[in-house]
């Protein structure tokens, strides 16, 4: 489709569309001519009214993905009141590879035998918004892409697919893993990063300034972790100035210990069995830094009116002046800066030199604004910012493992097109809880979290849980955390108190830590393939699979009723064996038959 110029506005346009087997796939180009105008902004394609089914739900990608069963509703708590035209629209928005946003470039619309599939397959990996309208009753959804064209500029956008298909989420989900074949390629991780089972995040100091452990008790809480089945711990806040303070200047805490008491409890953990992981945050400036004032504010992102993109805390003690009127500000680094990647490396050096196992970099997966610094040698805006982050993380990897091939390195939040150059991910929201909390009753709550498409769809990544940070609800949220084969984020009391302080839990896991060792082949190193291969008579169940070479471990549980039956019908393998915690029965006949009671949890182990 070709037009010469649009109506007012000498630019020229042409939509290319072609039909791929089941895939509608779409391109423009487009060729601004006209004077003192730029095209920041193109809404391409987007299907109107969409006419989804009232089953249907939309399943975004945000901490790696959420569904939302009554989209209309969902979208229609997003009014601005006036800072938008919600007269014409009520729009809820999410970007890919800007701050805070998806983990994938893809969204779609599903119930459990259709489906709608878009998709941005589009390797410049620049930012990209997944865009939804509600007008009356009827949704409007599609893509927006960024090209800021001045006059006498063109520009060809390629990549959208937008696919119909049949089938539960799982086809949508292979859609997308198809096109990112094409670039993805998970660096090998070590030995012990497949097998580790999870950590305990402990901050020795907080934001505030109240030290809640020294070095010297780094063995008191390795032994307390080692109760619950975790030997490795991921240390926050162990520097000078203490957590979210003073990045990118990590100076040894003398009240803590001083240098020479943290290198040898570090070796006594690894001495007695664990492994420590150490903290840095790799993007954040604190504006009342040396770095800041020498260096930082030169290769911090710029917004359109040069202003930095600051980021603020509230974190408090016992006052409330800290959290009412806040306490510090960062700026952000520019990923294109030479001097950034060299302060990583010196902190991936002093990493080193402590002689620790693990090296995380905080907040990493996290997409960035665009940035409008010229100076900074990169297009403006940079609406490749976050691409240009991924080739700075693989460097930094590749600095890394040249010095020390066993490092673990790890990223926060999930990226698709950053995770892929670490070692493991520190999720961000998993969401497993909404305003629907669990009762007792015999209906399965329907909770908006659905990580179960990043991890279906990446099953390479290691992955953790998050916000287990007290007593309750444990038993559903560890087996929820170990049915979707994630790693257990141990962050008591939000990382100032040591998992001995919730016994429930330390009691729990550890039991769930027993399973993950004795089937670790299938746990922790096979592959998630979630409900695919196999069949149970009751959906009130939870039911996800493992696979490794021919062996299957397929994870039942329920946490919603006082006792719930089922048939398994596993095609092409037979059983081997079982193990589970919690009241359950299993018969193996002609098929296998089971009951679990509140709270239990069986793995199952089958050959082909």
């Amino acid at each position: 489709i070709k037009y010469d110029s649009l109506t007012n506005f000498d630019i020229k346009l042409e939509i290319i569309i072609t039909l791929l087997n089941d895939d509608v796939n779409w391109d423009i180009e487009l060729q601004n001519n006209e004077k003192d105008l730029v095209i920041s902004e193109c809404h391409f394609p987007t299907v109107e009214a969409c006419n989804i089914k009232d089953d249907q739900a939309l399943l975004w990608t945000l901490y790696g993905g959420q569904k939302f069963t009554n989209p209309r509703k969902e979208i229609a708590k997003h009014q601005t009141l006036y800072m938008a035209k919600d007269h014409k629209g009520i729009e809820m928005n999410l970007s890919y590879n800007a701050f805070s946003g998806a983990s994938t470039n893809c969204f779609l619309f599903m119930n459990d035998t259709e489906g709608l599939y878009f998709g941005s397959h589009d390797s410049t990996m620049q930012t990209t918004l997944h865009s939804f309208r509600l007008r009356r009753n009827d949704i409007d959804a599609g893509f927006v892409k960024y090209p800021y064209l001045k006059c006498g500029q063109s520009v060809k956008i390629t990549g959208f697919v937008i696919s119909p298909y049949t089938g539960q989420w799982h086809v949508a989900s292979r859609k997308y893993r198809t096109w990112a074949n094409t670039w993805f390629k998970q660096a090998e991780q070590p030995e012990w990063v497949k097998k580790m089972k999870g950590w305990q995040r402990i901050i020795l100091k907080h934001q505030y300034g109240e030290i809640h452990y020294k070095y010297n008790q780094l063995g008191e809480i390795m032994d307390d972790g080692k109760t619950a089945g975790i030997d490795i711990l991921l240390l926050f806040g162990w520097h000078r100035d203490g957590m979210d303070n003073y990045y990118p200047e990590y100076y040894y805490d003398d009240a803590q210990g001083g240098k020479a008491e943290l290198a040898k409890n570090i070796k006594q953990c690894q001495d007695e069995g664990g492994k420590v992981i150490l903290y840095f945050n790799g993007r954040l400036i604190d504006k009342a830094t040396e770095f800041y004032k020498n260096t930082g504010h030169d290769i911090s992102i710029k917004d359109i009116d040069g202003n930095e993109f600051l980021e603020n805390y509230k974190f408090g003690g016992s006052g409330t002046s800290l959290r009412l009127f806040g306490y510090k500000t960062f700026a952000t680094a520019c990923p294109s800066s030479n001097e950034w990647l060299d302060e990583l490396k010196k902190m991936a050096d002093q990493a080193i030199e402590l002689g620790v196992d693990g090296v995380f970099f905080d907040q990493t997966g996290h997409g960035e604004v665009p940035c409008y610094d010229a100076s900074h040698g990169h297009p403006v805006p940079f609406t490749t910012i976050t691409a240009c982050k991924a080739v700075l993380l693989k460097k930094l990897r590749n600095y890394i493992k040249s010095k020390k091939p066993s490092m673990g390195i790890g990223h926060e939040v999930p990226s698709d097109i950053i995770n892929q150059h670490g070692d493991f991910v520190h999720s961000h929201v998993i969401s497993i809880s909404n305003e629907q909390e669990p009762e007792n009753n015999d209906i399965k709550p329907d909770f908006i979290g659905f990580i179960e498409w990043y991890r279906y769809t990446f099953p390479e990544i290691v992955y953790s849980d998050r916000e287990i940070r007290d007593d309750t609800d444990i038993k559903r949220r560890v087996n929820y955390s170990l049915s979707r084969g994630l790693r257990s984020d141990v962050e008591i009391y939000r990382c100032r108190k040591t998992i001995k302080e919730t016994p429930k839990y330390q009691e729990y896991l550890n039991k769930i830590n027993v399973l993950r060792e004795k089937y670790q082949d299938l746990l922790l190193l096979g592959s998630y393939d979630d409900t695919c291969g196999f069949e149970i008579s009751n959906k009130e169940i939870e039911a996800t699979n493992f696979n490794n070479d021919d062996l299957k471990a397929i994870v039942l549980t329920q946490s919603y009723s006082d006792k719930l039956s089922t048939d398994l019908i596993v095609p092409g393998y037979s059983y081997v064996e079982h193990d589970g915690t919690g009241d359950f029965t299993l018969k193996n006949d002609t098929t296998i038959k089971l009951s679990l009671k509140r709270d239990a949890l069986i793995v199952i182990i089958l050959k082909r």
